[in-house]
C-alpha cells in the first residue's frame, strides 16, 4: 500500500472488515508484504511494525520504531467496525478511536496519553496494513466520509 501523509497532524478513518475469526490491522514502516502472517505474531514477515487484534490480546510490535501501548478493546467478529487514527507525523504520535467516538487512550487533540508512538525517522514509509488468518478474509477500507468529528488541529486524509 501507498505510504500515509508522512507530515503535520493528519486524522484516517477507515471499515476494518472481518469476514473470519481471525485477523488484524496496524502500521509499519516496512516496505514489504505481510503475506499471510497473523499481526500479533512475533515472527511476522514485517521486520517493523505495530499490530492490532479485534480480540482484545496484547498488541505486537517488532523492531526498534513502534511502541505499541496496550490493547485497544475487542472489535470486529464478522462484520465492519469503523477505526479511526490520529497520527502527528511530527512528535511520533498515534491515537486510536476503535468502532465510537471516545479514544482507547488520551486526546490527540491536546497531544496526551498517545496510545502509541512511532520514530519519526521512519515516517516518510509509514503505511497500514491488515491481515488475513486462518481462512479469515478480512480487508480494510479507507472511509470516503467521516463518522466521528476530527480531533482540532488534524486534518482530514484525502484518499
Amino acid at each position: 500500500s501507498d505510504a500515509l501523509a508522512g507530515s503535520g497532524k493528519v486524522y484516517y478513518e477507515f471499515d476494518f472488515v472481518e469476514n473470519g475469526t481471525i485477523g488484524g490491522w496496524g502500521m509499519t514502516a516496512d516496505s514489504s508484504a505481510p503475506g499471510s502472517t497473523h499481526a500479533n505474531n512475533q515472527s511476522a514477515t514485517f521486520s517493523d511494525y505495530v499490530g492490532y487484534r479485534p480480540d482484545n490480546s496484547t498488541p505486537a510490535n517488532n523492531g526498534s520504531s513502534f511502541s505499541a501501548g496496550s490493547a485497544i478493546g475487542t472489535f470486529g467478529g464478522v462484520g465492519v467496525v469503523r477505526l479511526g487514527v490520529a497520527i502527528d507525523f511530527d512528535s511520533g504520535d498515534f491515537w486510536i478511536r476503535n468502532g465510537s467516538s471516545a479514544w482507547t487512550s488520551g486526546d490527540p487533540s491536546a497531544g496526551t496519553s498517545p496510545q502509541g508512538t512511532f520514530d519519526t525517522a521512519d515516517k516518510a514509509a509509514l503505511r497500514f496494513f491488515f491481515v488475513s488468518y486462518g481462512g479469515a478474509t478480512n480487508y480494510m477500507e479507507f472511509a470516503q466520509t467521516f463518522s466521528y468529528t476530527t480531533p482540532s488541529g488534524f486534518s482530514e486524509a484525502t484518499t
